[in-house]
């Protein structure tokens, strides 16, 4: 290995290392929520029973699920250990951003791209997270690499096709990834469209077994939450939001004195005129590179704008949720363009930005994850008898059972209102429940009787907040409980879902719940 090479490799190596202990910062306060319970709860199950889950449970494909049921299966399902899986899909993510980057604009554009992929806040918030992102992120920027291999190379058509079908049983988003890679290719290598295009109609024939599971989870209201795009100027705001506030290259999103519109554009804008700087230099030099860029470019905006445009009509996209789909391309571009600029002053400053804008990440609020259901439930388990009751109004029960199950203990009686989400508790159809308000009261009477039926010693309901569940729908819950039982106490909770918990006894007992 020459100088050149050993240079590269420990400069990588570096970065690879700081990515992975920016990463592990966020393990401590990695406290599970509603959908890393519900991903968490089908992975622990048989296989069969994970497939059965997928149908009626949850609302994507099942390759992170089943890795994770492997996962679980060797090494448990603390909430730790489970992190720890998309914690290291994560880590890997610079090394195939480095390798993109390397075969389209060398290596001093590959070792800038993995320090952007590094250090983005968007990947770091995600790289803990117990859902698919971080394995997304991974096989996005592997399926780039292989494109543009698979458009020089023929042999490289087959290795695209796995990683095609791997990301799209991963995720639904990913045929948005797969139609930016037709955009890319039809900018830099026109003449190898034809053959993208036959190796995706391969990815799509594999997909065909999976559609009666797919159509199966979209009957059930899983993305029932979504909302349209507010016509025009509400495009342009998800737009600029997606690619200003949502791709981890210009600013954190939630600090706050850059929280208005105008703040973030003045940390974009610098940016992107170094971008610009460096498109115009490779155009004035006739380099390859331009076209490069306008590909990255094309398929970066195709990935995140066609999901925007398509939920004028039909909502399927969320602004800061699905964004990570746009990583690669996205700090691919930036990359080469900070790598055309050989002023040490500059690297200092944009080196020096990045740190920063990832520190405040990590130091904000005090840390990633502002909620800690993992707190909340040990207080509870400290307290709680088999002989209680639990209420759950809402959804969320899935991550308080699956912390009591971590804490080894559990009450007989456990109810959940409204029907609706007991029988789909990681999400609430708002236009059925609204519907059917007049028939809550009959639900909230039926489960109140079960309940003081069970004679319990104490009954724990716990009660969301106003964001997550209409507190018209909650109050003929509490009503009916008051009507059986006495009020003891209302407990603070500091949980993703729930903002409290009521203590109710039986009429004329004692104790205390401290």
């Amino acid at each position: 290995m020459d100088a050149d090479a050993r240079k590269t490799a420990v400069s990588l190596a570096l970065i690879v290392a700081l990515g992975a202990a920016l990463r592990l910062a966020t393990l401590p306060s990695s406290t599970v929520w509603l959908d890393e319970a519900n991903t968490i709860t089908g992975a622990s199950m048989s296989l069969p029973g994970l497939m059965r889950y997928m149908r009626t449970q949850e609302n994507g494909p099942p390759l992170f699920q089943l890795i994770l049921h492997v996962w679980i299966r060797l090494f448990g399902e603390s909430d730790i250990v489970c992190a720890l899986l998309p914690l290291i899909f994560s880590v890997l993510a610079p090394l195939a951003v480095f390798l993109l980057a390397r075969d389209l604009f060398g290596t001093r554009a590959a070792l800038w791209a993995a320090f952007l992929a590094a250090a983005n806040t968007v990947g770091i918030e995600e790289a803990t997270d117990i859902r698919h992102n971080s394995l997304l992120d991974l096989l996005t920027a592997g399926s780039y690499l292989l494109l543009f291999r698979a458009a020089a190379d023929r042999r490289w058509f087959w290795p695209y096709i796995l990683v095609g079908v791997l990301g799209i049983y991963e995720h639904y988003y990913f045929a948005f990834v797969l139609l930016s890679h037709l955009a890319a290719c039809a900018v830099r290598r026109r003449q190898a469209v034809p053959r993208i295009f036959v190796a995706q109609c391969i990815v799509a024939a594999a997909f065909v077994p999976w559609l009666p599971v797919m159509a199966a989870q979209f009957r059930l209201g899983a993305n029932t939450w979504m909302h349209l795009v507010p016509g025009p100027a509400g495009l342009a705001r998800w737009l600029v939001a997606a690619v200003v506030e949502d791709s981890g290259i210009f600013a954190q999103r939630d600090i706050r004195v850059l929280s208005g519109t105008a703040a973030r554009l003045a940390v974009a804008l610098p940016l992107c005129a170094i971008l610009a700087a460096a498109v115009i230099r490779a155009l004035r030099a006739r380099s390859r590179d331009a076209a490069t860029a306008a590909a990255l470019a094309a398929g970066y905006l195709v990935s995140i704008g066609v999901p925007i445009l398509i939920s004028m009509a039909k909502p399927i996209y969320v602004p800061g949720r699905y964004d990570i789909i746009g990583l690669a391309p996205a700090i691919v571009l930036f990359g080469w363009a900070f790598s055309s600029f050989r002023s040490r002053i500059l690297a200092a400053i944009l080196i020096l930005f990045y740190l920063g804008n990832t520190a405040a990440f990590l130091l904000r609020d005090p840390a990633p994850h502002r909620f800690n259901d993992r707190e909340s439930v040990a207080a509870l388990a400290r307290v709680l008898r088999p002989d209680d009751a639990i209420v759950y109004v809402g959804q969320s029960t899935l991550v308080t059972n699956y912390y009591l199950r971590q804490f080894g203990v559990d009450a007989r009686t456990k109810r959940t209102y409204p029907l609706q989400a007991e029988a789909h508790p990681c999400w609430i159809d708002m236009g059925a429940l609204r519907a059917r308000f007049g028939g809550l009261r009959g639900e909230a009477e039926g489960i109140a009787e079960s309940v003081r039926a069970a004679s319990p010693r104490r009954v724990y309901l716990f009660f969301p907040g106003a964001e997550w569940f209409p507190k018209a729908a909650s109050l003929p819950m509490i009503e009916e409980m008051e009507k059986r039982f006495s009020l003891e106490a209302v407990r603070p909770w500091n949980g993703f879902f729930y903002d409290e918990v009521r203590v109710y006894r039986t009429r004329g007992g004692t104790g205390s719940t401290s």
